[in-house]
Protein backbone atom coordinates (compact mmCIF):
# COMPACT_ATOMS: atom_id res chain seq x y z
CA UNK A 1 0.00 0.00 0.00
CA UNK A 2 1.89 2.94 1.24
CA UNK A 3 4.24 4.40 0.92
CA UNK A 4 5.90 7.62 0.02
CA UNK A 5 6.98 9.45 3.12
CA UNK A 6 10.25 8.12 4.46
CA UNK A 7 13.51 7.20 2.77
CA UNK A 8 14.97 3.74 3.12
CA UNK A 9 17.87 3.40 5.53
CA UNK A 10 20.51 3.49 2.83
CA UNK A 11 20.59 6.00 0.02
CA UNK A 12 21.72 3.39 -2.47
CA UNK A 13 21.12 -0.34 -2.19
CA UNK A 14 22.13 -2.82 -4.87
CA UNK A 15 19.43 -5.43 -5.36
CA UNK A 16 18.95 -8.05 -8.05
CA UNK A 17 21.46 -6.39 -10.33
CA UNK A 18 19.64 -3.04 -10.11
CA UNK A 19 20.20 -0.04 -7.86
CA UNK A 20 17.49 1.24 -5.57
CA UNK A 21 17.92 4.87 -4.56
CA UNK A 22 15.95 6.73 -1.93
CA UNK A 23 13.38 9.19 -3.25
CA UNK A 24 9.84 10.46 -2.80
CA UNK A 25 8.31 7.01 -3.14
CA UNK A 26 10.73 5.27 -0.76
CA UNK A 27 9.28 2.73 1.63
CA UNK A 28 9.67 3.52 5.35
CA UNK A 29 11.33 0.69 7.24
CA UNK A 30 11.59 -0.79 10.73
CA UNK A 31 14.44 -3.20 11.52
CA UNK A 32 12.53 -5.49 13.89
CA UNK A 33 8.91 -6.37 14.73
CA UNK A 34 6.90 -3.72 16.55
CA UNK A 35 5.62 -4.27 20.07
CA UNK A 36 2.57 -6.47 20.55
CA UNK A 37 1.37 -4.00 23.18
CA UNK A 38 -0.82 -1.21 21.84
CA UNK A 39 -0.15 2.36 22.93
CA UNK A 40 -2.72 3.90 25.26
CA UNK A 41 -2.25 7.52 24.17
CA UNK A 42 -3.88 7.42 20.71
CA UNK A 43 -7.09 9.38 20.09
CA UNK A 44 -10.38 7.52 19.75
CA UNK A 45 -12.49 7.74 16.59
CA UNK A 46 -16.22 7.10 17.01
CA UNK A 47 -16.71 3.82 15.13
CA UNK A 48 -19.80 1.65 15.57
CA UNK A 49 -19.56 -1.65 13.74
CA UNK A 50 -22.73 -2.59 11.90
CA UNK A 51 -24.39 0.84 12.01
CA UNK A 52 -24.12 1.16 8.23
CA UNK A 53 -22.01 4.32 8.32
CA UNK A 54 -18.61 2.68 7.66
CA UNK A 55 -16.75 5.05 9.95
CA UNK A 56 -13.03 4.35 10.08
CA UNK A 57 -9.55 5.68 9.35
CA UNK A 58 -8.44 4.93 5.78
CA UNK A 59 -5.00 6.54 5.87
CA UNK A 60 -2.39 8.43 7.88
CA UNK A 61 0.30 10.93 6.97
CA UNK A 62 3.17 12.22 9.09
CA UNK A 63 3.21 16.02 8.77
CA UNK A 64 5.88 17.74 10.91
CA UNK A 65 6.92 18.16 14.54
CA UNK A 66 5.26 14.92 15.60
CA UNK A 67 1.85 15.80 14.14
CA UNK A 68 0.04 12.99 12.31
CA UNK A 69 -2.96 13.50 10.04
CA UNK A 70 -5.70 10.85 10.08
CA UNK A 71 -7.95 10.62 7.03
CA UNK A 72 -11.10 8.60 6.42
CA UNK A 73 -14.81 8.73 7.09
CA UNK A 74 -15.81 9.83 10.58
CA UNK A 75 -17.63 12.60 12.40
CA UNK A 76 -16.32 12.45 15.97
CA UNK A 77 -12.95 12.02 17.69
CA UNK A 78 -11.65 12.56 21.20
CA UNK A 79 -8.40 12.15 23.11
CA UNK A 80 -8.25 8.79 24.87
CA UNK A 81 -9.85 8.64 28.33
CA UNK A 82 -11.81 11.85 27.90
CA UNK A 83 -15.57 12.13 27.58
CA UNK A 84 -16.03 15.10 25.26
CA UNK A 85 -16.21 14.34 21.54
CA UNK A 86 -14.94 16.81 18.92
CA UNK A 87 -16.83 17.09 15.64
CA UNK A 88 -14.62 16.36 12.64
CA UNK A 89 -15.26 15.56 9.00
CA UNK A 90 -12.88 13.30 7.12
CA UNK A 91 -9.54 14.73 8.33
CA UNK A 92 -8.00 15.64 11.66
CA UNK A 93 -4.53 15.76 13.18
CA UNK A 94 -3.08 14.73 16.52
CA UNK A 95 0.22 14.94 18.40
CA UNK A 96 2.29 11.76 18.61
CA UNK A 97 5.02 13.13 20.91
CA UNK A 98 5.68 15.66 23.66
CA UNK A 99 3.55 17.08 26.44
CA UNK A 100 0.43 17.05 24.25
CA UNK A 101 0.79 13.47 23.05
CA UNK A 102 -2.57 12.11 21.94
CA UNK A 103 -4.18 15.56 21.92
CA UNK A 104 -5.87 16.96 18.81
CA UNK A 105 -4.50 19.92 16.91
CA UNK A 106 -6.59 22.67 15.34
CA UNK A 107 -6.19 21.08 11.90
CA UNK A 108 -9.57 19.52 11.14
CA UNK A 109 -10.96 20.41 7.68
CA UNK A 110 -14.61 19.63 7.04
CA UNK A 111 -15.03 17.20 4.14
CA UNK A 112 -18.59 16.76 2.85
CA UNK A 113 -20.67 15.64 -0.09
CA UNK A 114 -23.58 17.81 -1.20
CA UNK A 115 -26.10 16.29 -3.60
CA UNK A 116 -27.67 18.13 -6.52
CA UNK A 117 -30.77 18.61 -4.37
CA UNK A 118 -28.74 20.10 -1.53
CA UNK A 119 -28.62 17.11 0.83
CA UNK A 120 -25.39 17.16 2.87
CA UNK A 121 -23.67 13.91 3.83
CA UNK A 122 -20.28 12.81 5.03
CA UNK A 123 -17.37 12.76 2.63
CA UNK A 124 -14.83 9.96 2.56
CA UNK A 125 -11.08 10.58 2.35
CA UNK A 126 -9.42 7.41 1.11
CA UNK A 127 -5.84 8.70 0.92
CA UNK A 128 -3.83 11.72 1.99
CA UNK A 129 -0.31 12.81 1.10
CA UNK A 130 1.94 15.62 2.24
CA UNK A 131 2.16 17.89 -0.78
CA UNK A 132 5.30 18.46 -2.80
CA UNK A 133 5.49 21.94 -1.29
CA UNK A 134 5.79 20.45 2.22
CA UNK A 135 3.14 22.85 3.59
CA UNK A 136 -0.07 21.24 2.32
CA UNK A 137 -2.00 18.00 2.61
CA UNK A 138 -3.47 16.59 -0.60
CA UNK A 139 -6.54 14.45 0.03
CA UNK A 140 -8.45 12.16 -2.32
CA UNK A 141 -11.63 10.12 -2.06
CA UNK A 142 -15.33 10.75 -2.57
CA UNK A 143 -16.44 14.30 -1.71
CA UNK A 144 -17.28 17.62 -3.32
CA UNK A 145 -16.90 20.17 -0.52
CA UNK A 146 -13.98 20.99 1.77
CA UNK A 147 -14.63 23.83 4.20
CA UNK A 148 -17.58 24.72 1.93
CA UNK A 149 -15.24 25.16 -1.04
CA UNK A 150 -16.40 23.23 -4.12
CA UNK A 151 -13.95 20.49 -5.16
CA UNK A 152 -14.21 17.21 -7.05
CA UNK A 153 -12.85 14.23 -5.07
CA UNK A 154 -9.37 15.79 -4.68
CA UNK A 155 -8.30 18.83 -2.66
CA UNK A 156 -5.20 20.54 -1.31
CA UNK A 157 -5.28 21.99 2.21
CA UNK A 158 -2.74 24.23 3.94
CA UNK A 159 -1.55 22.35 7.04
CA UNK A 160 -0.95 25.55 9.03
CA UNK A 161 -4.14 27.48 8.29
CA UNK A 162 -6.52 24.73 7.21
CA UNK A 163 -7.42 26.78 4.14
CA UNK A 164 -8.27 25.07 0.85
CA UNK A 165 -5.61 26.01 -1.69
CA UNK A 166 -5.92 26.33 -5.45
CA UNK A 167 -5.51 22.85 -6.94
CA UNK A 168 -7.64 22.37 -10.06
CA UNK A 169 -7.93 18.58 -10.02
CA UNK A 170 -11.37 17.15 -10.81
CA UNK A 171 -12.36 13.53 -11.35
CA UNK A 172 -15.75 12.18 -12.37
CA UNK A 173 -15.56 9.30 -9.89
CA UNK A 174 -14.09 8.01 -6.65
CA UNK A 175 -10.33 8.19 -6.06
CA UNK A 176 -9.23 5.21 -3.96
CA UNK A 177 -5.48 5.86 -3.88
CA UNK A 178 -3.13 8.83 -4.19
CA UNK A 179 0.65 8.48 -4.41
CA UNK A 180 3.46 11.00 -4.87
CA UNK A 181 6.10 9.78 -7.35
CA UNK A 182 8.12 10.90 -10.37
CA UNK A 183 7.34 14.52 -9.62
CA UNK A 184 3.62 13.84 -10.12
CA UNK A 185 0.55 13.00 -8.08
CA UNK A 186 -0.81 9.63 -9.16
CA UNK A 187 -4.55 8.96 -8.90
CA UNK A 188 -6.17 5.52 -8.85
CA UNK A 189 -9.86 4.71 -8.65
CA UNK A 190 -13.23 4.39 -10.37
CA UNK A 191 -13.10 7.39 -12.68
CA UNK A 192 -13.00 7.95 -16.42
CA UNK A 193 -11.89 11.56 -16.73
CA UNK A 194 -9.47 13.80 -14.85
CA UNK A 195 -9.61 17.54 -15.49
CA UNK A 196 -11.89 16.74 -18.42
CA UNK A 197 -9.28 14.47 -20.03
CA UNK A 198 -9.91 10.79 -20.68
CA UNK A 199 -7.94 8.58 -18.28
CA UNK A 200 -9.79 5.54 -16.93
CA UNK A 201 -8.73 4.26 -13.52
CA UNK A 202 -5.20 5.72 -13.40
CA UNK A 203 -3.98 9.25 -14.10
CA UNK A 204 -1.17 11.66 -13.29
CA UNK A 205 -1.37 15.35 -12.47
CA UNK A 206 1.42 17.87 -12.01
CA UNK A 207 2.22 19.51 -8.64
CA UNK A 208 0.13 22.53 -9.69
CA UNK A 209 -2.89 20.29 -10.38
CA UNK A 210 -2.74 20.43 -14.16
CA UNK A 211 -3.26 17.23 -16.13
CA UNK A 212 -0.07 15.32 -16.99
CA UNK A 213 0.34 13.08 -20.02
CA UNK A 214 3.08 11.06 -18.30
CA UNK A 215 0.70 8.12 -17.82
CA UNK A 216 -0.81 7.01 -21.14
CA UNK A 217 -1.79 3.35 -20.72
CA UNK A 218 -5.38 2.38 -21.48
CA UNK A 219 -7.27 0.14 -19.10
CA UNK A 220 -10.29 -1.58 -20.59
CA UNK A 221 -12.77 -4.30 -19.72
CA UNK A 222 -13.28 -6.01 -16.38
CA UNK A 223 -12.16 -9.10 -14.53
CA UNK A 224 -15.73 -10.31 -15.04
CA UNK A 225 -19.17 -8.85 -15.61
CA UNK A 226 -19.72 -9.01 -11.84
CA UNK A 227 -16.61 -7.02 -11.02
CA UNK A 228 -17.90 -3.51 -11.67
CA UNK A 229 -16.44 -0.85 -13.96
CA UNK A 230 -12.90 -0.67 -15.27
CA UNK A 231 -10.84 0.76 -12.43
CA UNK A 232 -7.71 0.64 -10.29
CA UNK A 233 -7.64 0.34 -6.51
CA UNK A 234 -4.19 0.71 -4.99
CA UNK A 235 -0.60 1.02 -6.15
CA UNK A 236 2.98 0.85 -4.89
CA UNK A 237 6.23 2.25 -6.29
CA UNK A 238 9.80 1.02 -5.92
CA UNK A 239 12.10 3.37 -4.04
CA UNK A 240 13.90 4.52 -7.17
CA UNK A 241 10.55 5.16 -8.88
CA UNK A 242 11.40 2.95 -11.86
CA UNK A 243 8.58 0.41 -11.35
CA UNK A 244 4.93 0.69 -10.35
CA UNK A 245 2.53 -2.13 -9.50
CA UNK A 246 -1.21 -1.55 -9.31
CA UNK A 247 -4.29 -3.53 -8.37
CA UNK A 248 -6.60 -3.29 -11.38
CA UNK A 249 -10.05 -4.37 -12.47
CA UNK A 250 -9.49 -4.79 -16.20
CA UNK A 251 -9.32 -7.47 -18.86
CA UNK A 252 -6.68 -5.74 -20.97
CA UNK A 253 -4.24 -2.86 -20.67
CA UNK A 254 -2.86 -1.41 -23.90
CA UNK A 255 -4.41 -4.43 -25.62
CA UNK A 256 -2.47 -6.90 -23.45
CA UNK A 257 -4.29 -9.27 -21.05
CA UNK A 258 -4.04 -8.00 -17.46
CA UNK A 259 -6.33 -8.92 -14.57
CA UNK A 260 -5.90 -8.14 -10.88
CA UNK A 261 -2.32 -6.82 -11.14
CA UNK A 262 -0.13 -4.96 -13.60
CA UNK A 263 3.38 -3.50 -13.55
CA UNK A 264 4.72 -0.46 -15.41
CA UNK A 265 8.23 0.73 -16.22
CA UNK A 266 8.56 4.39 -15.25
CA UNK A 267 10.87 6.22 -17.63
CA UNK A 268 11.89 9.83 -17.83
CA UNK A 269 8.99 10.92 -20.04
CA UNK A 270 6.29 8.27 -19.69
CA UNK A 271 5.11 5.02 -18.08
CA UNK A 272 4.99 1.86 -20.19
CA UNK A 273 3.26 -1.43 -19.40
CA UNK A 274 5.79 -4.10 -18.46
CA UNK A 275 5.79 -7.63 -19.86
CA UNK A 276 4.81 -9.04 -16.46
CA UNK A 277 2.00 -11.25 -15.19
CA UNK A 278 1.64 -13.06 -11.90
CA UNK A 279 0.96 -16.70 -12.73
CA UNK A 280 -2.08 -16.98 -10.45
CA UNK A 281 -3.94 -13.90 -11.64
CA UNK A 282 -5.36 -15.35 -14.83
CA UNK A 283 -6.68 -18.67 -13.58
CA UNK A 284 -9.91 -19.46 -15.39
CA UNK A 285 -11.10 -22.40 -13.28
CA UNK A 286 -11.52 -20.31 -10.13
CA UNK A 287 -14.75 -18.39 -10.58
CA UNK A 288 -14.82 -17.08 -7.01
CA UNK A 289 -11.48 -15.36 -7.41
CA UNK A 290 -12.49 -13.87 -10.77
CA UNK A 291 -15.66 -12.13 -9.60
CA UNK A 292 -13.96 -8.95 -8.49
CA UNK A 293 -10.65 -7.25 -7.93
CA UNK A 294 -9.42 -9.38 -5.03
CA UNK A 295 -6.24 -7.39 -4.33
CA UNK A 296 -6.61 -5.14 -1.31
CA UNK A 297 -3.20 -4.15 0.07
CA UNK A 298 0.18 -3.49 -1.59
CA UNK A 299 3.55 -2.69 -0.07
CA UNK A 300 7.13 -2.63 -1.38
CA UNK A 301 9.71 -4.61 0.59
CA UNK A 302 12.28 -1.97 1.59
CA UNK A 303 15.52 -2.09 -0.38
CA UNK A 304 14.15 -4.51 -3.00
CA UNK A 305 12.10 -4.72 -6.19
CA UNK A 306 9.64 -7.06 -4.45
CA UNK A 307 6.06 -6.31 -3.48
CA UNK A 308 3.70 -7.78 -0.90
CA UNK A 309 0.03 -8.32 -1.78
CA UNK A 310 -2.84 -8.94 0.61
CA UNK A 311 -6.08 -10.23 -0.88
CA UNK A 312 -9.71 -11.23 -0.43
CA UNK A 313 -12.10 -13.25 -2.56
CA UNK A 314 -12.75 -16.58 -0.87
CA UNK A 315 -11.85 -20.18 -1.63
CA UNK A 316 -8.08 -19.89 -1.05
CA UNK A 317 -7.54 -20.21 -4.79
CA UNK A 318 -5.80 -18.03 -7.38
CA UNK A 319 -4.60 -15.03 -5.44
CA UNK A 320 -7.50 -15.12 -2.97
CA UNK A 321 -7.21 -14.78 0.82
CA UNK A 322 -3.47 -14.73 1.22
CA UNK A 323 -0.35 -12.67 1.78
CA UNK A 324 2.21 -13.16 -1.00
CA UNK A 325 5.59 -11.82 -2.07
CA UNK A 326 6.65 -11.49 -5.69
CA UNK A 327 9.33 -9.73 -7.74
CA UNK A 328 8.39 -6.79 -9.96
CA UNK A 329 11.59 -6.74 -12.03
CA UNK A 330 11.03 -10.10 -13.70
CA UNK A 331 9.45 -10.54 -17.12
CA UNK A 332 6.82 -12.84 -18.55
CA UNK A 333 4.91 -15.05 -16.14
CA UNK A 334 6.13 -14.59 -12.59
CA UNK A 335 5.52 -16.92 -9.63
CA UNK A 336 5.20 -15.76 -6.05
CA UNK A 337 8.29 -16.22 -3.89
CA UNK A 338 5.98 -17.28 -1.07
CA UNK A 339 2.28 -17.33 -0.22
CA UNK A 340 0.73 -17.56 3.22
CA UNK A 341 -3.00 -18.36 3.27
CA UNK A 342 -5.59 -17.23 5.79
CA UNK A 343 -8.39 -19.65 6.64
CA UNK A 344 -10.64 -18.15 3.96
CA UNK A 345 -10.78 -14.59 5.33
CA UNK A 346 -10.03 -11.21 3.81
CA UNK A 347 -6.82 -9.19 4.14
CA UNK A 348 -7.43 -5.47 3.59
CA UNK A 349 -4.01 -3.91 4.18
CA UNK A 350 -0.35 -4.92 4.35
CA UNK A 351 2.88 -3.23 5.41
CA UNK A 352 6.29 -4.68 4.60
CA UNK A 353 9.39 -3.89 6.65
CA UNK A 354 12.67 -5.74 6.99
CA UNK A 355 11.67 -6.65 10.53
CA UNK A 356 8.27 -8.14 9.63
CA UNK A 357 5.40 -8.03 7.16
CA UNK A 358 2.05 -7.15 8.73
CA UNK A 359 -1.33 -8.21 7.31
CA UNK A 360 -4.59 -6.77 8.60
CA UNK A 361 -8.22 -7.62 7.87
CA UNK A 362 -10.98 -9.75 9.30
CA UNK A 363 -9.05 -12.98 9.38
CA UNK A 364 -9.29 -15.42 12.26
CA UNK A 365 -6.11 -17.34 11.47
CA UNK A 366 -3.28 -17.82 9.00
CA UNK A 367 -0.73 -20.49 8.15
CA UNK A 368 2.26 -21.05 10.41
CA UNK A 369 4.30 -22.23 7.43
CA UNK A 370 3.86 -21.10 3.84
CA UNK A 371 2.70 -23.07 0.85
CA UNK A 372 -0.83 -24.19 1.61
CA UNK A 373 0.08 -26.44 4.53
CA UNK A 374 -3.12 -25.30 6.29
CA UNK A 375 -1.31 -25.50 9.64
CA UNK A 376 -3.39 -22.59 10.85
CA UNK A 377 -2.59 -20.54 13.94
CA UNK A 378 -5.25 -18.34 15.50
CA UNK A 379 -4.73 -14.66 14.83
CA UNK A 380 -7.53 -12.10 14.97
CA UNK A 381 -7.46 -8.99 12.81
CA UNK A 382 -3.69 -8.74 12.33
CA UNK A 383 -0.61 -10.95 12.19
CA UNK A 384 3.11 -10.67 11.45
CA UNK A 385 5.08 -12.77 8.96
CA UNK A 386 8.77 -13.14 8.27
CA UNK A 387 9.34 -10.88 5.27
CA UNK A 388 12.02 -13.24 4.00
CA UNK A 389 10.19 -16.57 4.27
CA UNK A 390 6.50 -15.73 4.68
CA UNK A 391 6.17 -17.94 7.75
CA UNK A 392 4.25 -16.71 10.76
CA UNK A 393 6.24 -14.97 13.48
CA UNK A 394 4.67 -17.12 16.17
CA UNK A 395 6.01 -15.00 19.03
CA UNK A 396 4.13 -11.95 17.72
CA UNK A 397 0.47 -11.83 18.65
CA UNK A 398 -1.42 -8.55 19.02
CA UNK A 399 -5.02 -9.47 18.23
CA UNK A 400 -7.57 -6.77 17.56
CA UNK A 401 -11.31 -6.75 17.01
CA UNK A 402 -12.00 -7.95 13.46
CA UNK A 403 -15.28 -6.35 12.34
CA UNK A 404 -14.93 -5.89 8.55
CA UNK A 405 -11.21 -5.31 9.01
CA UNK A 406 -8.77 -2.41 9.16
CA UNK A 407 -8.07 -0.74 5.82
CA UNK A 408 -4.82 1.06 6.66
CA UNK A 409 -1.36 0.22 7.95
CA UNK A 410 1.19 3.01 8.13
CA UNK A 411 4.85 2.53 9.03
CA UNK A 412 5.96 5.54 11.06
CA UNK A 413 9.71 6.16 10.96
CA UNK A 414 10.42 9.82 10.51
CA UNK A 415 12.56 12.26 12.49
CA UNK A 416 10.49 13.88 15.21
CA UNK A 417 8.01 11.01 15.42
CA UNK A 418 7.87 7.77 17.40
CA UNK A 419 8.84 4.65 15.47
CA UNK A 420 6.14 2.06 15.02
CA UNK A 421 3.06 0.91 13.16
CA UNK A 422 -0.25 2.78 12.92
CA UNK A 423 -3.39 0.79 12.16
CA UNK A 424 -6.77 2.10 11.09
CA UNK A 425 -9.66 0.01 12.39
CA UNK A 426 -13.43 -0.09 12.05
CA UNK A 427 -13.61 -1.40 15.62
CA UNK A 428 -12.52 -0.43 19.12
CA UNK A 429 -10.74 2.91 19.23
CA UNK A 430 -10.35 3.29 15.49
CA UNK A 431 -6.64 4.18 15.84
CA UNK A 432 -4.03 1.70 17.04
CA UNK A 433 -0.31 2.39 17.44
CA UNK A 434 2.24 -0.31 18.17
CA UNK A 435 5.66 1.19 19.02
CA UNK A 436 8.92 -0.32 17.84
Amino acid sequence: MKRTTISTAAAFVAVCGMTVSASAASTPDLPKPVSTTKATWTPQVAVVYGDGNNHEVWDYEALSNGVVAACGKFVQVRPRNTSAWTIVGGVFAFNSTGARIGQLTSFRPSVKTVSSSGVVSEGTVNKCELGYDGTSLVIAGSFNRVNDVAVSNVAKINTSTGAVESFPVATNGVVSDLVKANGKYWLFGKFWTVNGRSSAGIATVNPDGSFSTYYKSKLSGQISTQAGPTSAFRAAFTADETLMVAIVNSSTIDGQPRRHLAVWNLGGTNATLRNWQLDKTLTTNNTTCQRFAVGRGLSIVPGTYDAILGSTGGANNGICDQTMRFALNGTGTVSAKWSNYTCGDTIHSVAATTGATYSQGHMKCTETLVGGARDYADRNGIFALSTGTGSLITSWRSDQARCVGGKSLYVLNKTGFPQGLLSGSDCDYGIIFRPL
